[in-house]
């Protein structure tokens, strides 16, 4: 990071992936930790949305395991998909991260919450 990079707002966000790499590294079961790492992130950031899955590759799909919403959407805890099937799947698929900013544009998007126009996943591995 450069001088310029560390302002008050770029030293919130380092301060905001500390907290949620402290939790990551607690002793706790998935679902509580990923549920702890999704209000901090939420908490953090005020983002209106926030869910983690997990990537059963064996199977070919994924499984919502941690949500904070105040938004109407079809995914709830338990909620899950084939890998590839819309962004989430294609991100857990490919292990890219999508960050897009228009959603209607992209051929493999899911609309699970409804009038989203924008969509960003990020895969993150962990335990191994």
């Amino acid at each position: 990071m450069n001088r310029s990079d560390s302002g008050p707002e770029t030293l919130r966000q380092l301060a905001a992936l500390n907290r949620v790499a402290r939790i990551a590294l607690e002793d706790l079961e998935l679902r509580p930790m990923l549920q702890r790492v999704v209000d901090a992130l939420h908490e953090e950031f005020g983002w209106e949305y926030v869910a983690c899955a997990r990537v059963d590759v064996a199977n070919g799909e994924f499984t919502c395991e941690a949500l904070y919403t105040e938004l109407e959407t079809d995914v709830e805890i338990g909620y899950g998909r084939a890998l590839g099937s819309g962004v989430v799947g294609e991100c857990a698929l490919s292990g890219r991260t999508f960050d897009i900013n228009d959603v209607s544009a992209h051929p493999n998007f899911v609309d699970t919450l409804h009038g989203a126009r924008s969509e960003l996943c990020v895969p993150i591995r962990y335990g191994e």
